[in-house]
């Protein structure tokens, strides 16, 4: 279609003539009233379609296996949250603070051991917006709900990737808001305490590692215990692991 626009214009510039201002015009009315309905087509089947066909959200656990969340709403109000499995794209689709804290509200009685890393991965993406930031800053306790239903699942937070990705967000929000979160000092023992638990039966990755020694470093908070677990971990897979990992374990 560029080509033939192109070829079009050549025309029109080497031998202006009214038939080729013609022929011309219509090629652009014609492509783009084209183009306009095939996006009106594409928004009214995103706007209709239903939500139950929806596609489940599958991830990879850390045994391999596959883990589906599915996300069935009310097809009538898309803004209600009852009776749902929490999903991935659900938190996602968060445009700030106020609409995650609302989520994580509505669907508390839902959220599972493994969403709490998403809720706190989106916190950290929203706060990168100086406007949510400054709302953190002026007051640390608007991420209380999410900092009490973290502590609730402190016996079932066992999975390393979730660990790693809750150590990282919770570090980066009190580095870019210059404060700590709200019971800082409570969620710290109770990452503490999984991560040595968690590494007796479990195999952190080169990754989880990395992010979990960079998160304590970049709050200054210095754990012997977790520095040998990772050390053991580390060591142990030193000769696959990738080299952002090792560089980022090394500083």
């Amino acid at each position: 279609k560029l080509l033939l626009r192109w070829w079009f214009l050549c025309l029109l510039l080497t031998n202006f003539n009214k038939h080729c201002l013609q022929i011309y015009a219509f090629n652009i009315i014609f492509l783009s009233s084209t183009h306009q309905r095939r996006i009106d087509d594409n928004r009214g089947k995103y706007f209709n379609k239903n939500r139950e066909d929806d596609k489940n959200t599958k991830f990879e656990r850390e045994d391999g296996k596959k883990k589906e969340f599915t996300n069935h709403r009310d097809k009538n109000n898309q803004h209600s949250y009852n009776n749902i499995n929490i999903s991935y794209d659900d938190i996602r689709s968060c445009q700030n603070l106020q609409q995650l804290l609302q989520l994580q509200s509505h669907t508390s009685k839902e959220i599972r051991p493994i969403n709490i890393s998403y809720f706190w991965n989106q916190a950290y993406r929203l706060i990168r917006d100086e406007r949510e930031c400054r709302k953190i800053r002026s007051n640390p306790g608007i991420l209380k709900p999410l900092v009490r239903q973290t502590l609730a699942f402190s016996d079932d937070l066992m999975n390393p990737r979730s660990l790693a990705a809750i150590a990282l967000a919770v570090a980066k929000i009190s580095s870019q808001t210059r404060k700590p979160i709200v019971d800082s000092s409570k969620v710290w023992r109770v990452l503490e305490s999984n991560i040595i638990n968690s590494a007796k039966t479990n195999n952190f990755s080169s990754e989880d590692c990395a992010n979990i020694l960079c998160s304590f470093a970049k709050i200054g908070r210095k754990s012997e215990h977790v520095l040998d677990v990772m050390a053991d971990q580390v060591l142990s897979k030193l000769t696959t692991s990738k080299p952002r990992d090792t560089a980022l374990t090394v500083w």
